[in-house]
């Protein structure tokens, strides 16, 4: 398998060597594809991701937004007949990306996502209020959706303020890990 964008510290080769082998099984079935429920919004979706890791153009699958909508449901890696880890793959690629400041493809979703990530870490649990909040401040939509927030709030679909789950130290603790720091 041809080499990622090289970098000094040998990242490279521990992402491949840990890919490598999983997608080599793959026959293009398209399972994969038929059966994740966010393929009509990807520009590629799982198979064609695969095949393009396969074949070594790495640039173009880590310029794709399958990375970022993937939502790591495993409904491709079930539907598998080679039971190809696809999420788990998808979640290295995109760990290597932000690592060495690849350009996202889709930067709304990836600051959502990092909103959620800093909620679990915070709270040990996502609370959805501040997770809105912030993500829309920073894209500047905040207008759209006050009123309906407003209304959550008074029909307490929403929590005004987080709760903790109890070992909330503990979950801290994971997000202190390098990969899951990055991602």
């Amino acid at each position: 398998m041809p080499a990622l964008p090289s970098t000094q510290d040998g990242q490279n080769d521990l992402v491949l060597k840990s890919i490598s082998r999983q997608l080599r099984r793959c026959y293009q079935c398209g399972a994969c594809s038929n059966g994740c429920p966010l393929y009509s919004f990807m520009d590629l979706g799982p198979t064609k991701i695969v095949r393009l890791l396969n074949l070594g153009f790495f640039e173009e699958a880590l310029k794709s937004t399958t990375l970022w909508l993937c939502v790591e449901c495993q409904n491709c890696s079930m539907v598998c007949p080679n039971a190809i880890p696809i999420p788990s793959v998808l979640r290295k690629l995109k760990e290597w990306a932000v690592l060495n400041n690849v350009p996202v493809a889709l930067p709304e979703v990836a600051g959502f996502q990092k909103q959620m990530r800093e909620s679990i870490a915070r709270y040990g649990r996502i609370h959805e209020l501040n997770v809105v909040l912030k993500h829309r401040l920073s894209s500047g939509q905040i207008v759209s959706d006050a009123i309906l927030g407003i209304k959550m709030l008074i029909k307490h679909k929403l929590d005004f303020l987080p709760s903790k789950v109890r070992n909330y130290r503990e979950i801290r603790q994971i997000f202190e890990l390098p990969a899951v720091r990055h991602a």
